[in-house]
């Protein structure tokens, strides 16, 4: 199987959805955000849980991410059933976030599929097209900001309820 550039139609439907979400300036960058290596997750792959949450709610698969974090957290019954009837504010919450995150997700494999079809200037280009300074990482450092917080009250929220969610951070 070949790797193809994105289409010039893919470009177009993922920018136009990406025009609405935030983005940050080279001037408000916070201590511990890097142009280039953007802000880390808080419990590294942990919103994958709530990527896998997200998708069973909307009876979408998610091919890639979440699904294997589901049937972790489903197996561990009352607590995550506890955890779940108990945070349901905080799971809409997230799902708003990770909405949003979706869209920058496939901005982002816009950007890599450049880049691994050898396409380094097409990759530039996008890039440039999203942020000249910031490229990509100014969405994601904005989406990371929203998320992180909610993330940091799921922890806790699951502690509350008896689950441990540093089984969820690998």
């Amino acid at each position: 199987m070949s790797i193809k550039s994105p289409t010039d139609e893919r470009i177009q439907e993922v920018l136009q959805r990406a025009d609405a979400l935030k983005r940050v300036e080279p001037d408000d960058l916070r201590e511990g955000e890097k142009a280039k290596e953007g802000l880390k997750m808080f419990g590294n792959n942990f919103y994958y849980l709530f990527i896998g949450l997200r998708a069973k709610m909307l009876g979408i698969a998610d091919e890639v991410r979440g699904p294997d974090y589901i049937e972790k957290a489903e197996a561990l019954g009352e607590p995550w059933e506890n955890f779940l009837a108990q945070n349901a504010q905080l799971i809409a919450q997230l799902n708003v976030v990770l909405a949003d995150e979706k869209i920058y997700s496939d901005v982002f494999a816009i950007f890599l599929d450049f880049i691994n079809t050898s396409n380094v200037a097409a990759a530039i280009a996008f890039n440039n097209r999203i942020h000249p300074r910031l490229g990509v990482n100014t969405i994601g450092i904005a989406i990371k900001r929203e998320l992180n917080p909610l993330l940091e009250q799921a922890a806790q929220a699951m502690r509350e309820a008896g689950i441990e969610p540093e089984d969820f951070y690998k």
